[in-house]
């Protein structure tokens, strides 16, 4: 299905010391799928809080059209444009220059894209040598297509 882009927010001042501020809105870019390119099969995409910025974007908007199934920790929520300030000494400060919500309006910042199969690696599973969070991802994608094929026609 075609998706609707995110909705961001820029903050725009109208006065030297900040008090007169307003927000101005633009949505982004959606995306409409070419049906004759699209992938039939079950994907399955691995998240954690070290993804950020425009891979947390494009994850989400797949992840609302319910194109992708997420596995793993929420994403960082810490995507939009990078403001920077430089300050006296050569020091610098950096923080999120726009409010970014997803399509429908909800907010994305420091919420991220939340997995729809939640699992957490293990101080046991690393010490064991394993990967928890690539095996639900492996047993998912499994579940995934066996649904699929119990539920096509013959």
């Amino acid at each position: 299905q075609p998706t609707r882009g995110k909705i961001a927010e820029f903050p725009v001042a109208f006065s030297p010391d900040l008090r007169e501020t307003a927000w101005v809105r633009r949505r982004s870019y959606g995306t409409e799928p070419l049906p004759e390119k699209r992938y039939p099969h079950p994907v399955v995409v691995l998240i954690d809080g070290s993804l950020q910025s425009s891979a947390e974007g494009w994850i989400s908007e797949l992840q609302e059209a319910h194109s992708i199934t997420c596995v793993g920790t929420p994403t960082a929520g810490a995507n939009g444009n990078v403001t920077f300030v430089y300050l006296p000494g050569g020091a610098q400060v950096r923080f999120t220059g726009m409010k970014l919500l997803r399509s429908d309006g909800r907010g994305f910042q420091n919420i991220g894209v939340i997995p729809d199969v939640p699992v957490e690696r293990s101080v046991a599973g690393i010490a064991a040598g394993r990967d928890e969070v690539l095996e639900k991802g492996i047993e998912t994608v499994r579940t995934l297509v066996k649904q699929r094929s119990t539920n096509t026609p013959q």
